[in-house]
């Protein structure tokens, strides 16, 4: 009659426990990963459903101030504070609900501070963190957040011998688009006739975004951007607006 090795049984589970811990561990983050794809789908979600009720909003205001005897200056006008309006009463509350304040929106923002304060002479946090050790989940959201920093850091001390990207007049010739265009549309669902006043159209287009965003880069990139450029001219972005959108850098 054969009997069994205690020592040999013994021996067996040992080999098997780290491979058990291991295999509920790599469990563990897969399931945490999928709840946190699932919370950034829905967060997505809710942002496109807002963007969507913000733009029929704005509009729905815009015509009920244009009166019917308005041409398109009128409309231009009106148009102009819409556009105040809706930077003013821009709702940070919302986003702190829908988006910033889901769990994967706290991950996100808590390696970009480590990684970020390390890369700029306070690495502290950082190493007590890697000293600790990290997770599946911790792998994924550093390996993550290095995606989305080196390559800006790389770009940013980057020489080359061509024209200037010009930044932040190609963002502002971006939003005198988005003007001329919201402009046109508006007298387009009014009735109002602008044919032969494009040129004029855009010129006011250029004057308003230098109002809002030709003066204080935070007003387009945030407050932690570094702009090494002069603000842009209306002369910068007239000519950058009449250009297809791949020849605007």
């Amino acid at each position: 009659m054969l009997t069994r090795n205690p020592k040999a049984d013994q021996a067996s589970t040992d080999l098997k426990r780290p491979a058990r811990k291991r295999a509920r561990a790599e469990t563990a983050a897969a399931t945490v990963l999928k709840r946190i794809r699932q919370q950034k789908a829905a967060a997505r979600k809710g942002a496109a459903s807002y963007h969507a009720w913000q733009r029929r909003f704005w509009k729905e205001e815009l015509d009920r101030a244009i009166s019917p005897q308005a041409n398109w200056r009128d409309v231009g006008q009106e148009l102009r504070k819409i556009w105040r309006r809706q930077i003013q009463t821009c709702d940070d509350d919302y986003w702190s609900s829908v988006y910033h304040d889901t769990p994967h929106r706290q991950l996100v923002y808590y390696w970009i501070e480590l990684v970020g304060n390390a890369l700029h002479g306070k690495p502290s946090s950082l190493l007590k963190h890697l000293r600790r050790g990290l997770t599946l989940v911790d792998s994924i959201m550093l390996a993550d957040t290095l995606a989305l920093i080196l390559p800006d850091l790389a770009g940013r001390g980057k020489q080359t011998g061509g024209r200037p990207k010009r930044a932040w007049a190609r963002s502002g010739a971006n939003k005198a688009i988005k003007f001329y265009r919201d402009w046109k549309d508006a007298n387009r669902r009014n009735g109002i006739r602008d044919w032969g006043h494009g040129d004029e159209m855009k010129d006011e287009a250029c004057r308003f975004a230098i109002e809002l965003y030709g003066n204080d880069v935070c007003e387009l990139f945030g407050d932690d951007v570094e702009m090494r450029e002069d603000p842009p001219t209306w002369e910068d972005l007239r000519e950058l607006i009449d250009r297809p959108q791949s020849r605007r850098g």
